[in-house]
């Protein structure tokens, strides 16, 4: 066992000061966190001008029903008598979007808008609409109704979900706590992913690159194959832990800016993720080891491994 602690110390020692094993661990995360962060600052930013946007100028509106009789008190709008006097203000960029309201529009709610705005990836499902236009489409639809009935068409229903036990009782779920937990391990999932079959790889590589150098054959003078698949295994499991403990330290990190996050977060569950990490461990470094000791090099063994 002393000699397979000092493969294992060597493997740990040769993988952790590896370039990609420095940028996997620590630079990848955080450039995919920056990536993320932007990406959400840009779809919010996209959200905020689309908003504004109709906001700043008057909405078109041609209601061929007649029904919008009542204007809104949260945005202008400016009445077109036809389509064709729509598109000509448009042109003249009087206004950004024009609602066509159809004379059917009780019976089936066909509407179309017409915008000079071009739609891209984040705004093409955004119409440039202002943002308090149901409520005054419901208003004009339910004209004539009282105030209290509208108020309800607005939010007809506040559903509270209670799930039971096997029993029939309350089980006391929160479906918060439930979408939490579900995010959470997602997460965990994609880091056990990860952390395995890199740490996989790293064993694939070696054996079959020792195996090309002819450094194994001197090796296996002075140990035993056993004890140096052992040692692989500890040496490269070890640096796996490692890329795994500063990945869930950045994700604790990181959600301590969601505290809704952190409730969530039991340390029950990190004990599931070692174990699980050090089972699926074991079986994918030990059918690596295997595919790297049948190749003669690392170009055979890479295609046994992605076969098998």
């Amino acid at each position: 066992m002393t000699k397979a602690w000092v493969v294992a110390r060597h493997e740990f020692l040769v993988t952790v000061r590896r370039v990609w094993f420095v940028l996997a661990t620590f630079v990848f995360p955080l450039l995919s966190l920056g990536v993320i962060a932007l990406m959400f600052m840009i779809q919010v930013n996209t959200i905020n001008e689309t908003k504004a946007s109709a906001l700043a100028k008057p909405l078109g509106v041609v209601d061929l029903s007649g029904e919008l009789e009542k204007d809104p008190a949260s945005f202008k709008i400016l009445r077109f008598k036809d389509e064709a006097e729509a598109r000509q203000a448009l042109a003249r960029r009087d206004v950004t979007a024009c609602l066509i309201v159809s004379p059917d529009w009780v019976a089936t709610g066909d509407m179309k808008v017409l915008t000079t705005r071009r739609a891209t990836l984040l705004t093409a499902e955004r119409t440039p609409l202002p943002p308090s236009l149901e409520p005054w489409l419901i208003e004009n639809l339910l004209k004539g109704v009282e105030a209290e009935r509208r108020k309800r068409a607005r939010a007809p229903f506040a559903p509270e979900m209670v799930y039971l036990n096997d029993a029939g009782l309350d089980s006391g779920e929160d479906p918060d706590a439930i979408k939490q937990r579900s995010v959470v391990a997602y997460i965990f999932f994609f880091l056990l992913f990860m952390s395995i079959f890199s740490s996989s790889q790293y064993l694939l590589q070696g054996m079959a690159e020792e195996k090309e150098n002819r450094v194994m054959e001197m090796v296996l003078t002075s140990i035993t194959p056993r004890e140096l698949m052992l040692g692989k295994l500890v040496g490269l499991g070890g640096a796996g832990l490692l890329q795994l403990a500063c990945w869930s330290t950045m994700g604790l990190a990181g959600s301590a800016f969601i505290p809704a996050f952190v409730l969530v977060l039991e340390p029950a569950a990190f004990a599931v993720c070692f174990a699980y990490f050090l089972l699926g461990y074991l079986l994918y470094g030990s059918l690596m080891l295997g595919f790297g000791s049948l190749g003669a090099n690392f170009r055979e063994s890479q295609p046994m491994a992605s076969l098998g």
